[in-house]
């Protein structure tokens, strides 16, 4: 009975300095300012979702404005979508692939901070955004089906709603004429993405 006290308490004294030392990297990463690989949370106003936002490219003529995908803890994934895995960086996430957008660093305050995934998986979204841009198909049967049922597809409409509320409060912050299209988006997103390439 001792024995299992003692062990307990070695687990629980593990789990707190896990916490500890990601609560000083979170703290850190947040100091440094908005890069590529963080994750922010933001509640938008008209949203009924609190969603995440992965930074994965930045805007070929605006150095402080990133592209950014949408994640949320729903385990559905569709075609255009990444898993993450949990990590150090963050909890089990499902990138929208298909609904970026871009966000101002203005916008990303450090108490937003909720995370970071890592290269690989920046990577991915990254290759995952090109190909939407691109047309190309992408996943495999098991995510197209996911892709054709009305659970996802409510999801994927609020995700589509937060996304056009982004871009409008984006476009309200900066007073510009009209938020970017989509399709301008995804335009802009290839110069801020470049091609994949491999040594031979």
């Amino acid at each position: 009975m001792r024995e299992s006290a003692e062990q307990l308490n070695k687990q629980t004294q593990t789990q707190l300095q896990i916490l500890r030392a990601r609560r000083e990297e979170l703290a850190s990463r947040a100091a440094a300012g908005p890069r590529l690989g963080l994750v922010y949370g933001l509640q938008l106003p008209g949203v009924s979702i609190t969603l995440a936002w992965a930074l994965i490219g930045v805007h070929p003529d605006e150095q402080d404005t990133f592209l950014a995908v949408p994640a949320d803890d729903n385990p559905l994934a569709g075609g255009d979508d990444v898993v993450v895995a949990e990590s150090s960086g963050t909890g089990p996430l499902t990138m929208r692939c298909g609904y970026c957008t871009w966000i101002g660093a203005r916008d990303l305050e450090p108490d937003k901070l909720e995370g970071w995934i890592d290269e690989l998986q920046l990577q991915q979204a990254r290759e995952a955004v090109r190909a939407v841009a691109l047309g190309e198909l992408r996943g495999g049967e098991q995510a197209y089906m996911v892709d054709a049922t009305a659970e996802y597809g409510d999801w994927i409409g609020l995700i589509a709603h937060a996304q056009q509320s982004l871009r409008a409060f984006s476009e309200h912050r900066e007073m510009s004429p009209a938020a970017p299209t989509t399709e301008a988006i995804y335009e802009d997103s290839l110069a801020g993405i470049p091609p994949v390439t491999t040594s031979a």
